[in-house]
């Protein structure tokens, strides 16, 4: 009986091969670094359609961006004395949370839609300066701030920003080796500090390096949800050839 209903499915699985080989071949060419589509006409289409699909989590991610910078203020207020406690305050209220609310702004100009990966990658990066900045000014705090700081920032930057991978990569990247030299060389980090911090920011890469999945449900031809998301070539090609040309296909 259970090999009855063996064939049934091995045969329906056979016979769906020439067709996911189709699919493959009229998948849109991609440029494998950059994972934008080779034809610019239809790499404009289809940023026009993310963006718009994407603008209301990017807001989103400013307002969680303040409310992080704010959030651990009363923790601070607990732990750190004199001074620092002063310089903690200026550095959250003065720096962090204001260019944040500057970069929410932004995105609702005209011009943002054409440049928000920039836009972003600068707020990102700057987030990250910011608390690299705490790090030197306010040396009292806790060592683990120092990279737990940082493990946000890259939280916002991997998952929250909706960034397109080059542009996450190479925010990552600098924030990670901005951060790392102040522990080595202007702030009096332990050894074991700066490697635990290594380890955790390790971590943080290879989680926001993984691929991201799913459709959404726009009809503009290849909003797919996240694709510039996705970290191969083919996990991108396959999505937005489900819009391009299953719309192409019908007119």
């Amino acid at each position: 009986m259970s090999g009855a209903m063996e064939r049934p499915a091995r045969a329906r699985g056979l016979r769906s091969l020439p067709v996911l080989r189709n699919f493959l071949e009229q998948a849109p060419e991609m440029r494998p670094l950059s994972l934008r589509f080779v034809d610019d006409r239809m790499e404009r289409r289809y940023q026009e359609a993310h963006v718009r699909d994407v603008l209301p989590y990017i807001r989103f991610a400013h307002v969680l961006g303040m409310i992080a910078w704010a959030l651990f203020r009363p923790l601070a207020q607990r732990v750190l004395e004199g001074e620092d406690a002063v310089m903690d305050a200026v550095l959250r209220y003065g720096i962090g949370i204001p260019v944040i609310a500057v970069g929410l702004a932004l995105t609702y100009t005209r011009w943002y839609p054409y440049h928000w990966q920039m836009a972003m990658a600068v707020l990102l990066f700057a987030s990250g300066a910011a608390w690299s900045l705490h790090h030197i000014l306010v040396p009292s705090a806790p060592a683990f701030w120092s990279w737990a700081g940082i493990l946000v920032v890259l939280a916002f930057t991997y998952m929250l920003s909706r960034e397109p991978f080059v542009y996450a990569t190479v925010v990552g990247a600098a924030t990670i080796a901005t951060h790392t030299a102040v522990m080595v060389f202007l702030a009096d980090d332990r050894p074991q500090d700066v490697w635990y911090a290594q380890f955790f920011f390790l971590v943080s890469r290879w989680s926001g390096c993984r691929p991201r999945t799913g459709w959404s449900a726009t009809a503009a031809s290849c909003s797919c949800a996240n694709a510039s998301w996705t970290r191969s070539v083919g996990a991108r090609t396959l999505c937005c050839a489900t819009r391009c040309r299953g719309r192409s296909s019908n007119g």
